[in-house]
């Protein structure tokens, strides 16, 4: 991260040019990719209405009906 042509011209914003600056960038994309994979997670219909779709437990069968 501290080379002058390298990530800190892409990312200096976002962190500074310090030690410790990639373990940074990689725990803020690591964030970032978990909140997108709960948004997209939570677009999908049978991951939203799991609890409707899913029964709590399954039926029992009677013995006599067995």
């Amino acid at each position: 991260m501290r080379a002058p042509n390298g990530f800190s011209s892409l990312f200096g914003w976002l962190v500074p040019s310090a030690p410790g600056a990639g373990t940074g960038l990689l725990i803020f994309f690591s964030c970032l990719g978990g909140i997108l994979a709960g948004l997209i997670g939570y677009s999908v219909y049978p991951i939203r209405h799991a609890e409707k779709i899913l029964p709590d437990h399954d039926q029992l069968v009677p013995a006599e009906a067995a």
